[in-house]
């Protein structure tokens, strides 16, 4: 084999993976630059959709949930409050005082809670509407806003915008209260047995 078909032999070898490296090297930037947005569409779909669905859920609170102004509305520690600065965070401490009054009730009613299990939340659900402790649209509610904190728990870099996280505390907010409102109408021990003497 002489020189130049060697050469030949070598260039016609290293073009294809030549090309490719060019083609690499030349797109880098503006692929570079597609790739956030591409993240972004993907993220915005998911921000459109949690947007939706809170809107969603607020249409069944209002028909399931009465009005009450909360008095905790402002203060700091307040989710709403919370939103302007940590909109994620925000959606959890909202999520957690809905959490909180379930398991109050449920302790209300005398039943028994075993929350150490793989999925809690979803076994509190469970209980609620298994006991029928309070109507179905109001475990629907609880239903949708577990699914909607678990987006936001679970999604990584996903952000809430100010105003979602603002009315996912607000519907929290009235859920809790009502779930609160429904354990203090059930009679203590010692008040379930003076009645039962009268």
């Amino acid at each position: 084999m002489d020189t130049n078909a060697f050469i030949s032999s070598l260039v016609g070898s290293l073009a294809w993976p030549a090309s490719i490296l060019m083609i690499v090297v030349l797109l880098r930037g503006p692929v570079g630059q597609l790739i956030p947005q591409l993240r972004k569409l993907k993220y915005g779909d998911l921000e459109a959709d949690f947007g939706k669905e809170v809107e969603q859920v607020r249409q069944a609170a209002e028909k399931a949930l009465p009005k009450s102004a909360s008095d905790k509305a402002g203060q700091s520690g307040d989710p709403e409050a919370l939103a302007d600065v940590a909109p994620n965070a925000a959606v959890l401490a909202a999520w957690k005082e809905v959490e909180v009054a379930a398991k109050k009730l449920v302790a209300a009613h005398g039943h028994e809670l075993d929350l150490d299990v793989a999925n809690p939340f979803l076994a509190l659900e469970r209980v609620l509407d298994g006991t029928e402790l309070v109507e179905r649209s109001k475990v629907k509610i609880f239903h949708d806003l577990r699914q909607l904190r678990n987006r936001v728990a679970h999604a990584g870099e996903y952000e809430v915008t100010k105003q979602q996280a603002k009315e996912y505390a607000r519907l929290g907010r009235a859920l809790a209260q009502d779930f609160e409102g429904e354990a203090k109408k059930v009679p203590g021990p010692g008040e379930a047995a003076s009645k039962s003497q009268e």
